[in-house]
């Protein structure tokens, strides 16, 4: 599985990092990879867990395709340039999507308006969506005690399938393509975050087909 330590940005130069990690760590009865941790810390990330291995890697998404850059063990320092921005650039991150959000208040749009440009939801699917020009959040509702070994998550070039404790939750077949190496997921409570990377950049009219 994928854990974004911070999203490609004009300030990074469109380069985000990356954890790599087996989401069953817990279940080997693997211990704490507590580096990790101070990390995802660092990096403005409270209460994450990784158990295990956990692998870090540099993707550019810009200009596309999507290509891996050198991250060296340098790079892992807390003092590094690319973590010493990561919070401040993941706190942008946070408030672009609250102004997606606000501006889908102020175009008057619908909770089930699911042509919208900026997003919608689909209750009946289990499932709500916004948009920016590179990325789009996916917001799957889970049940209440779920856990991050419970959760399987898989990102294809045009579709995307979420299984929750063995069963499918969501199966989405995309309207356009995304990079499916650099999606990621999140566990929040009861909510299960998807950020899927376009592969072209621009406004899509709809989520799925």
């Amino acid at each position: 599985e994928t854990f974004a330590l911070v999203r490609p940005a004009p300030t990074n130069g469109m380069c985000g990092v990356y954890f790599y990690y087996d989401e069953v760590g817990a279940m080997k009865g693997l211990g704490p990879n507590r580096r990790a941790i101070v990390i995802a810390e660092t990096c403005g990330f409270d209460k994450t867990s990784f158990k295990g291995d956990v692998y870090v890697g540099r993707v550019r998404t810009q200009p596309p395709p999507a290509t891996n850059v050198e991250f060296r063990v340098s790079d892992m320092d807390s003092d590094a340039e690319w973590m010493r921005r990561a919070a401040a650039e993941n706190v942008e991150y946070n408030m672009e999507m609250g102004r997606v959000t606000q501006a889908m208040k102020e175009k008057g749009l619908r909770p089930d308006d699911k042509e919208a440009n900026l997003g919608g939801a689909a209750p009946a699917e289990g499932y709500e969506w916004k948009q920016g020009d590179e990325e789009i959040e996916v917001v799957v509702q889970v049940p209440e005690g779920t856990k991050t070994k419970d959760i399987h998550v898989a990102f294809h070039t045009q579709s995307v399938v979420v299984k929750v404790a063995g069963a499918e939750r969501l199966r989405l077949e995309l309207h356009a393509k995304v990079n499916s190496d650099d999606c990621t997921w999140t566990l929040s409570s009861t909510k299960l975050e998807l950020t899927l990377e376009k592969m072209n950049p621009g406004s899509w009219p709809r989520l799925a087909k």
